[in-house]
């Protein structure tokens, strides 16, 4: 089984984007984001997406906006294998990408029943990585695992969750 690297951008209280959508707080024309990004991109493998992040994204980096101001990024997003994931996309156009339009059951959702997250060094600032592993995939329980590291490698914390998986009309108005 390959690894599953979740790269985000996050704010500390949660969110992506502000009130309006925009996340223009992630892109600061910063060398050191720069090179991590670039870094980053080098890695190859393949990308996966939702419908919303995989639409903002298909916008943006097959553009010449983007290929002028981050080119080795751009370069590696434009190429790289992409895997859409979206029950109402009907095609997806951008280099390289196929379109999955089945993930759990149309008549399944989830929700956390617990979750648990150890730190074990404060972050003031530096770029996370966040790895999981699905340890656990019943019909009605799921239990995943994730190891957050920071930019040298070193642990900063572990996280633990059990979701109920909810079918049918169980996850209405949740």
């Amino acid at each position: 089984m390959k690894k599953l690297v979740v790269f985000n951008n996050v704010t500390l209280d949660g969110y992506f984007t502000d009130r309006n959508g925009d996340m223009s707080w992630a892109h600061k024309d910063d060398p050191e984001w720069n090179a991590f990004a670039a870094d980053n991109a080098k890695g190859g493998g393949t990308l996966l997406f939702g419908r919303i992040t995989y639409e903002m994204m298909a916008s943006w980096w097959p553009t010449p906006q983007a290929m002028k101001s981050m080119p080795a990024v751009a370069e590696r997003m434009n190429h790289l294998p992409k895997v859409v994931f979206s029950r109402t996309l009907d095609k997806a156009s951008w280099n390289n990408t196929k379109l999955v339009k089945k993930d759990i059951a149309a008549d399944e959702s989830f929700t956390t029943m617990a979750l648990s997250i150890n730190f074990f060094r404060p972050v003031w600032q530096a770029r996370l990585r966040a790895e999981t592993r699905v340890i656990n995939r019943g019909k009605r329980v799921g239990y995943l695992e994730c190891d957050v590291t920071d930019q040298d490698g070193k642990l900063v914390a572990k996280a633990n969750s059990t979701c109920f998986v909810l079918h049918g009309g169980d996850g209405r108005e949740r």
